[in-house]
């Protein structure tokens, strides 16, 4: 049997910003739809960004709005 690591833990003394929907509640539950650095029924995946052009930015990934 492998043991996993125990994630590593760093504070940070910022704002953090997200993008999120009904669909993606913060720490909730488990993802529905596949995102950038989660597959579909991986845990709560969070996104966060030190600015709003970043969470913007999810926004429009996550939406697929190109034009």
């Amino acid at each position: 049997m492998v043991l996993e690591a125990e994630p590593t833990t760093i504070e940070v003394k910022s704002v953090a910003l997200r993008y999120s929907s009904y669909d993606t509640p913060f720490w909730a539950r488990k993802n529905t739809q596949v995102g950038r650095w989660h597959a579909h029924g991986d845990g709560a995946t969070q996104y966060l960004s030190l600015s709003t052009d970043g969470a913007w930015a999810e926004l429009i990934r996550s939406e697929e709005l190109r034009t």
